[in-house]
């Protein structure tokens, strides 16, 4: 195994399906709103879902002491940053663009890469103008790829 870390700019093309939790927020917006439109019934669940977790992490249980409170709201909240997704197949011969690398010492949990997909078959992608999303490291280190000449 080869370490492969890419410039802005790069641009891959997929040679297998790719399937990756697509999480709302305002930066996948061009991806998730026209999914979402498809399924406004799910979307509708988690949201309700999403309410309830909110919810819950305005009352801490009786007696439990400050440092675990705290954690159990910074579980909670991880847990509603992303609570609402979408499981988003992009199809094999897609191609995309490494917009923004973001990995930083100590914030793991944040570690992402953002694309601008500029070709894909997803019948329900094919719409105009900029197609920007990010995703998690985690889920783009499972991307097989082959690179495309500048």
């Amino acid at each position: 195994m080869r370490m492969f870390i890419p410039e802005i700019g790069t641009r891959i093309r997929l040679v297998a399906d790719w399937t990756f939790p697509l999480i709302r927020e305002r930066r996948n917006d061009t991806l998730f709103g026209p999914l979402a439109a498809l399924i406004p019934d799910h979307i509708g669940r988690m949201e309700a879902e999403l309410q309830q977790l909110y919810e819950a992490m305005r009352v801490d249980p009786p007696g439990m002491n400050y440092p675990d409170c705290h954690a159990r709201r910074a579980r909670m909240a991880q847990e509603a940053r992303t609570h609402v997704r979408l499981d988003l197949v992009l199809p094999a011969g897609s191609e995309l663009t490494i917009d923004r690398l973001y990995i930083r010492k100590g914030v793991s949990d944040h570690s992402s890469i953002s694309f601008n997909l500029i070709r894909t078959a997803h019948p329900d992608l094919q719409i105009r103008g900029r197609k920007r999303f990010w995703a998690m490291l985690e889920d783009v280190n499972r991307i097989e790829f082959d690179l495309i000449a500048q």
